[in-house]
């Protein structure tokens, strides 16, 4: 079965009305941050939180609790995993000596503490590739008797996980709590919080991995700088976006791959490959290369199923939805029995959030950060590649130079996309259509919503099908590779004719791969009678 997308085309006026960024009606929001520069080797305050996604669930995040910055910050990676849409904002930044006017995309946040049931707070972060490098702990909290018996915020403080969210100066007020815990000078501190136990401050093995910034008036004068953002100004997100003559859509630089990300890259050419109707199968990608170290994992999912079945005794439109969004996925493939389930077999709880769109009003959730019995996730051990997809910043830019626009909605796009049948115990789901029957248990066939390696396999996928039809359809194959963002594409052309030749291409694109069906019939119809009606005129 083909799923659909909906696409319009649309005109746009080249008459513009461009903003002066020095009018005083601006509405600015001015952001401080320190210049951090170190001597000697500090601890940084971590924790682990929970972040709200798109869709609702909680994802688990390691963060910097910095209150030396007045800006919240957030990695790339982790709006991506949280499919979070970002708006754009300008802003002013102050360094030593000169002034520059950047982009950037804020998003906002809803975080929750993994020790404090109920507690969360929301806040605005600005998206950036990475955030800092950290210091990373080394040794034994053993050797700190002050430090024992606590709820630490981040239990993993020795951990080499990536730091993904930084909470300044405002977040730091809302959680801290009356209560300190010190030794000597020379020793961490443990502050209290509301995402438990904040440990920082001087430690002595530390292994420091920061960057160093040589004076190039005097080589032998080094700096360790965590923050260079100084004096920020949030510029309205609309001033420098109308002003044609002060944009730049191009990309200077091109941040190099982990080593996580190399792998994921190397590993996806290997193991992805179609099957006979075009489909693409890939393969779930884990830490250290090895198999993910998981405990049980299913009575936590049949807790979960009972509840899903109250919620669907209390509504019936609910009930009707979800029961159909099953019977769906098992029509398609999507969802197979599983008779004989194997013993190191993974569950996933799931769920559903109700959406208000055209093409899907309710959508299951999985939950792939849910601790298993040995207090590991899913999501923590799976590998994270780098989403190369062009910016909404870049996209929008691009999209409002055409003179004809094509937007469209990949429907599904994540269903479209197989993996290894290998794999399969990695998804297993638990469902009964009514309370009175056995439990059965099911496989997801496909990439899912709520895996944190999702948003990189799902767009890996589109990269790679861009490469395979260059040649034949070298329009469509541009468009995917610089006009997806997500399964959402804005692109567009200089004439009817060729927004027309660019929608064709896409369309004989993804039906030679039985994967996306992008339906244009419609609007294609009503686009011509448009320009007919202003060209009788």
């Amino acid at each position: 079965m083909k799923t659909s997308a909906n696409i319009a085309i649309t005109t746009e006026s080249n008459d513009i009305e461009t903003m002066n960024t020095n009018s005083t009606s601006l509405n600015e929001e001015r952001v401080n941050a320190l210049l951090a520069t170190r001597d000697q080797d500090n601890l940084l305050a971590t924790a682990r939180v929970k972040v709200k996604s798109k869709i609702g669930e909680k994802m688990d995040a390691r963060t910097v609790v910095d209150n030396g910055s007045q800006s919240a910050m957030i990695t790339e990676r982790l709006v991506q995993v949280l499919a979070l849409k970002p708006e754009i904002v300008y802003v002013k930044i102050d360094m030593v000596g000169e002034k520059n006017l950047q982009s950037f995309k804020r998003v906002k946040l809803e975080i929750s503490s993994r020790w404090e049931n109920g507690y969360a707070f929301t806040t605005y972060a600005l998206v950036m590739k990475n955030i800092t490098r950290l210091n990373v702990f080394k040794g034994d909290l053993l050797q700190y008797p002050h430090l024992q018996n606590l709820k630490y915020a981040d239990p993993s403080i020795d951990s080499n996980d990536k730091i993904d969210l930084l909470l300044g100066v405002a977040d730091y007020s809302r959680i801290v709590e009356t209560g300190v815990i010190r030794a000597s000078d020379e020793e961490p501190i443990a502050q209290n919080s509301r995402l438990g136990w904040l440990i920082m401050g001087p430690q002595a093995n530390l292994d420091v991995t920061d960057l160093n910034l040589t004076d190039k008036m005097n080589p032998i004068k080094k700096v360790k700088v965590d923050v260079m953002l100084t004096n920020v100004e949030v510029v309205n997100k609309m001033t420098k976006f109308m002003d044609d003559e002060n944009c730049d859509d191009s990309d200077d630089s091109e941040e190099e791959m982990t080593e996580e990300e190399k792998f994921c890259e190397e590993f996806y050419k290997k193991t992805t490959r179609q099957n006979a109707d075009g489909r693409f199968i890939v393969s779930l990608p884990f830490k250290n290369q090895k198999s993910p170290d998981l405990g049980d994992s299913r009575k936590m999912a049949m807790a979960t199923l009972f509840q899903l079945e109250k919620r669907m005794a209390k509504n019936n439109e609910f009930k009707m939805l979800y029961k159909e969004s099953i019977n769906e996925a098992i029509k398609l493939g999507h969802m197979v029995l599983i008779k004989d389930a194997p013993m190191d077999g993974h569950y996933i709880p799931h769920h559903a959030v109700m959406k208000d769109s055209t093409t899907t009003k309710l959508r299951p959730v999985h939950n792939g950060s849910a601790k298993t019995s040995n207090g590991k996730s899913l999501n923590e051990q799976m590998a994270i590649g780098k989403i190369e997809q062009t910016s909404i910043f870049e996209l929008m830019l691009r999209w409002r130079k055409n003179k004809i626009a094509v937007i469209a909605d990949l429907e599904k796009m994540y269903k479209q996309i197989q993996i290894d049948k290998t794999q399969y115990k990695y998804q297993l789901v638990l469902w009964r259509e009514n309370p009175n029957e056995p439990i059965k248990t099911y496989a997801l066939t496909t990439v899912i919503f709520g895996l944190s390696g999702s948003p990189y396999l799902a767009m890996r996928t589109l990269k790679q099908l861009a490469m395979q039809v260059a040649k034949k359809y070298p329009l469509a194959s541009r468009a995917i590779m610089e006009n997806f963002y997500m399964d959402n594409f804005s692109g567009g052309a200089e004439s009817v004719a060729d927004a027309s030749k660019l929608c064709n291409e896409l369309t004989k694109t993804f039906e030679a791969l039985n994967s996306i069906f992008v339906n244009l019939q419609v609007i294609r119809k009503n686009l011509w009678r448009r320009f007919q009606s202003k060209s009788e005129r």
